[in-house]
């Protein structure tokens, strides 16, 4: 993103993710052309985006390779970021359990079955056990 001048933000997300899109290629029924194993966290995580749209973020399951999995959460990270008009910088600040960040970190455990560990990391929370007790516990508010 840094090579493109691209701020790390929804918007520059977007971006980023339109760039690679160009730069994998597919072929003519849509399917790119590369080796999953082949591209940058980045390119991973367009493919899994992509992937996503098509089939429904349900359809990759906890069978699927780790890689493949995170960069599907990543994904919708940002999406929700998003509808929730938050940006990356918003993750560092204030408090770690505030009720905008449960409400993506369940969206995500429920859609994807999003790892707390990766959550509570992603999402700067604190531990996997808090967060895991805050989403159990704590009624949730729109």
């Amino acid at each position: 993103m840094e090579a493109l001048g691209l701020k790390k933000t929804v918007k520059g997300w977007r971006k980023y993710i339109l760039h690679l899109e160009e730069v994998c290629g597919t072929d003519e029924d849509g399917v790119v052309r590369n080796a999953w194993a082949v591209g940058s966290q980045a390119w991973r995580r367009n493919l899994a985006r992509s992937y996503g749209a098509k089939t429904g973020y349900a359809a990759l399951t906890h069978a699927q390779p780790k890689g493949l999995r995170e960069a599907q959460w990543e994904a919708r990270l940002v999406e929700l970021l998003d509808e929730a008009n938050r940006s990356e910088d918003d993750l560092t600040v204030g408090s770690k359990f505030p009720e905008w960040k449960l409400a993506i970190a369940k969206v995500l455990k429920d859609e994807l079955a999003a790892n707390s560990n990766w959550l509570t990391d992603r999402l700067q929370m604190g531990t996997a056990g808090s967060l895991r007790v805050y989403l159990t516990r704590r009624p949730m508010t729109n």
